[in-house]
C-alpha cells in the first residue's frame, strides 16, 4: 500500500456524521501526519458542545500510525477567523499540504494527484 507524504488539514467543527466518512476517505491513504483545526463552540447550549466534544472526539478513531496535531480554539470565532488561524497554524509547521473541511469526502486518487503538483 502506498502512504501519502503530504501532511492534511481537516478544518472541523460539529459536524460529525461527515468527518467520520471524511477520516475513512483519509484512511485509504494512510498519511503520515494530519492536522484538526477546530472552532470552539457557539454558545454554552449543551446541545452545541455535545456537538463540537463529538466531533473532536472522532479524531481518536484514527488507528494509523500517524502523527496527529490539533488545535482546539477556546473562544468561538467567527468561521473566517477560525478557518483563517488554522490555515496559518498549519503553514507555520509545513511548506505544503492538502487543506480540506470536515464534509469533504475525497477519492484516493485526488489526494495522490495533489501529492504530484508543483509547488
Amino acid at each position: 500500500m502506498e502512504y501519502l507524504n503530504t501532511p492534511i488539514l481537516v478544518i472541523i467543527y460539529k459536524r460529525s456524521k461527515t468527518l467520520k466518512k471524511v477520516i475513512e476517505s483519509i484512511k485509504k491513504v494512510k498519511p503520515k501526519k494530519i492536522y484538526f483545526a477546530a472552532n470552539a463552540p457557539a454558545s454554552n447550549n449543551s446541545s452545541e458542545v455535545r456537538k463540537v466534544l463529538n466531533t473532536r472526539d472522532l479524531i481518536k478513531t484514527i488507528n494509523w500510525e500517524c502523527e496527529i496535531k490539533r488545535l482546539f480554539h477556546k473562544k468561538h470565532l467567527i468561521a473566517s477567523e477560525s478557518i483563517s488561524s488554522g490555515i496559518s497554524w498549519f503553514f507555520e509547521n509545513e511548506n505544503e499540504g492538502i487543506i480540506i473541511e470536515d464534509d469533504c469526502v475525497l477519492s484516493r486518487d485526488f489526494y495522490f494527484f495533489s501529492q504530484e503538483l508543483p509547488l
